[in-house]
């Protein structure tokens, strides 16, 4: 559980860094070879269709997942993310909710963070994301500023839901490797979310983005974060990253909780009670039936007519 000088440094900033709350054996490793495993399955593919000239076997995650960046100047945001897009969806499009994605979730360490936070009813919210950024160098010029690999703009997260939605929705920012300045790490606005939500517009790549001059109307805080810590996010707090000048690419995983008697923000996805101190038995166990629910959602999103014809609706 977070300290009461934590939490009142949480209430007074809106982020805060959290140092090794998650095991790297137990929670993070797991999470890396899951997703080795799935780009073996990618790179197959892509020889499969000469789009690549050697499977780079012999490198870790990280530098196998940079070549193939580099070698093939394309994004691959979807294949690995963890959430369905709103619009555009087909039963083929692709998201991953792996096992080890799941025990994450769940970990009890990450949830006694949240917990200190929102309660002890704790839902895993859907609005949640994979973020495999490679070197700033290789991307094409039409994704420099794609939040899912390049600079993610200034934004609160709160904004990708309905104003209305009445949800008291974290964010849980999880580096998976080490995330020092140059490889893009976050910035926060110190304080900025006593001010609540702000007027959004839409980014470059049909993300959302504040004003240009968001930046000018507090202290930036500039906030590398080490594997095995977490970084908590008010819903209201302006924060960005920068851009990843390294030579290798950063991987992280925004997840995001809300209190599980109130809504999502996103109905149209799934969320599932990951702890109750009150009733247990509400608590999903199933990393498949977690899976199954978003095989669900794709298929309504692909099928429906009432599925979204546009993001952010509200915005337009």
């Amino acid at each position: 559980m977070l300290t009461a000088d934590q939490k009142q440094q949480f209430e007074a900033h809106g982020y805060l860094l959290v140092n090794d709350v998650l095991d790297a054996a137990d929670v993070l490793d797991p999470i890396v070879d899951e997703y080795a495993g799935l780009l073996d399955e990618l790179v197959d593919d892509l020889i499969a269709r000469s789009e690549i000239s050697q499977t780079f076997a012999d490198l870790d995650f990280r530098d196998r997942m940079t070549k193939v960046y580099a070698e093939t100047g394309r994004t691959f945001a979807q294949y690995f993310n963890l959430s369905l897009p709103i619009v555009g969806v087909t039963e083929d499009t692709p998201f991953w909710t792996g096992a080890a994605i799941f025990n994450l979730i769940k970990a009890p360490a990450l949830l006694d963070v949240v917990e200190s936070i929102i309660g002890p009813e704790i839902a895993s919210n859907p609005i949640q994301h994979v973020r495999i950024k490679p070197p700033q160098e290789l991307l094409p010029e039409d994704q420099l500023a794609s939040g899912l690999v390049g600079t993610t703009p200034w934004h609160q997260d709160a904004a990708v839901i309905p104003p209305d939605a009445g949800t008291e929705m974290i964010t849980v920012w999880v580096p998976i490797n080490d995330a020092p300045v140059e490889t893009g790490c976050l910035q926060f606005l110190n304080g900025a979310h006593r001010y609540g939500l702000k007027g959004h517009g839409l980014g470059s790549v049909d993300g959302l983005a504040l004003p240009g001059e968001v930046a000018e109307e507090g202290k930036v805080d500039i906030v590398p974060a080490k594997r095995g810590d977490i970084l908590l996010i008010h819903r209201h707090c302006p924060h960005a990253s920068l851009p990843n000048t390294s030579d290798r690419l950063r991987f992280s995983l925004d997840l995001r909780f809300h209190p599980a008697d109130q809504p999502s923000g996103r109905e149209i996805m799934p969320s599932f009670v990951a702890r109750s101190r009150s009733d247990p038995s509400r608590v999903l166990s199933d990393a498949e039936a977690w899976t199954g629910m978003w095989q669900a959602a794709r298929t309504w999103l692909a099928t429906s007519p009432d599925a979204p014809k546009s993001n952010y609706e509200w915005l337009r």
